[in-house]
């Protein structure tokens, strides 16, 4: 369990689910932090974040919370409540007036863990508007920041994309708090609802597989290991292609917990043996890593899952001549880029070479791109033009003795 210290336990309510999920507990210090101004949020949390560490006892997550006026930059920051305090409505219409009233809220979350700081951010684009009267609730500074993003708890966006950005990194920090235990167990968000593929395994109806096909084949699981699930995707553009996925809400291959990649490298050699025997080639395995939960334009499903399609195509040949790119050995090596909190390509070729490609933000499905136009079948790169219904049931039937061992061994 983590804790997160905050005077003010009302302004995380939006977020129970999402703080239930992460092991978050709210807690008021019993000791009061002190209110710590400075002009760099960095240096004013990590101080923040150190104080309460001591008082607690241990390692614990701190906020603070400003606003950034694009009239003048970095200002007021970390002094924003005293500023707002000291100009009041008219004084903060006088100091706008003329310029630009476009401003960011920003939300930084810190922890100090092994003598340093960890540190998240989440931030909301809007305006300020000080003619707005202010109403019992939130202070000034959230009732005068109005976002661009309206809806439900909008004056809290920038504290929900601090959180998110938080919830993308929990295991490591968890194994810098507690790096024995971490190692053998599942401390990240066991799902997500937001999820495509986590509201599938949760058994959800109105899950995107049990809209478009559900009703003619409830489970297209063929396998399933301690950590990891293995199904035809929607899109199957040839027979026998499948997705391994991590169970639970992961962001990419690379944020594995450690315990899980020895699980992983016998999952994916037992794949590759059963496609072989059964299509006649070692498959393709690749994976279009996003940077960030909600980055579409690096990933399709921001939910860990490599794409196994036993289909002879040189990928390599294409992707070497367009980014950097290094061999890989075993899958744990893929770290790294989650540490960098880098997208990338990862690809095991039909000789099963790895590499993985420094490719930044690049078109959604890239690789299914090139695969599809090098089979003849450009046509059938996105799966919502081509869902490949038929083709998904025969790679169930075809792996049916796979799916009757695992209901077996349940």
């Amino acid at each position: 369990m983590l804790h997160l210290l905050t005077s003010n336990p009302r302004k995380y309510e939006p977020f129970a689910d999402l703080l239930s999920r992460l092991q978050i507990v709210l807690r008021v210090p019993e000791v009061e932090l002190p209110e710590l101004q400075g002009g760099d949020f960095l240096a004013v949390v990590g101080r923040k974040a150190r104080l309460a560490a001591e008082a607690a006892g241990e390692p614990c997550l701190v906020d603070d919370v400003g606003l950034l006026l694009d009239a003048y930059p970095g200002f007021p920051g970390p002094n924003t409540r005293y500023v707002l305090k000291s100009l009041g409505a008219a004084g903060l219409e006088r100091l706008l007036a003329g310029t630009t009233n476009r401003a960011r809220m920003v939300c930084h979350l810190g922890c100090w863990a092994q003598g340093e700081l960890r540190h998240w951010q989440g931030e909301a684009l809007g305006h300020v508007d000080p003619r707005r009267p202010l109403t019992t609730g939130p202070g000034p500074l959230a009732q005068w920041f109005v976002p661009d993003e309206p809806g439900q708890a909008a004056e809290y966006l920038h504290r929900r994309r601090a959180l998110e950005a938080l919830q993308r990194d929990i295991d490591r920090l968890r194994q810098a708090i507690a790096p024995d235990s971490a190692s053998h167990s599942c401390s990240n968000v066991a799902s997500n609802p937001d999820c495509v593929f986590c509201r599938e395994f949760d058994g959800h109806e109105s899950s995107i597989y049990q809209q478009f096909h559900g009703h003619k084949l409830p489970d297209r699981i063929v396998h399933a290991t301690e950590h990891f699930l293995v199904f035809p995707p929607l899109g199957q553009f040839v027979e026998g292609g499948l997705l391994i996925a991590t169970r639970e809400h992961l962001l990419s291959m690379a944020h594995l917990p450690d315990a899980y990649y020895d699980e992983l490298e016998l999952l994916m050699a037992e794949t590759a043996e059963l496609l072989k025997a059964h299509y006649g080639c070692r498959p393709l395995i690749f994976e279009h890593a996003p940077v960030a939960a909600g980055n579409k334009g690096t990933c399709c499903v921001d939910h860990a899952h490599l794409n196994v399609f036993p289909v002879r195509v040189e990928v390599h040949e294409r992707l070497k001549t367009k980014f950097p790119f290094v061999s890989l050995g075993g899958m744990r090596q893929l770290k790294a880029m989650g540490q960098r909190d880098q997208a990338y390509l990862f690809l095991q070729t039909n000789a099963g070479t790895r590499y993985v490609y420094d490719a930044g933000i690049v078109p959604s499905q890239y690789i299914r791109r090139i695969v599809t136009a090098e089979l003849g079948m450009p046509e059938r790169w996105h799966w919502r033009d081509y869902l490949g219904l038929e083709e998904l049931e025969r790679t169930v039937a075809t792996l049916a003795g796979w799916r009757n061992a695992r209901a077996a061994t349940g």
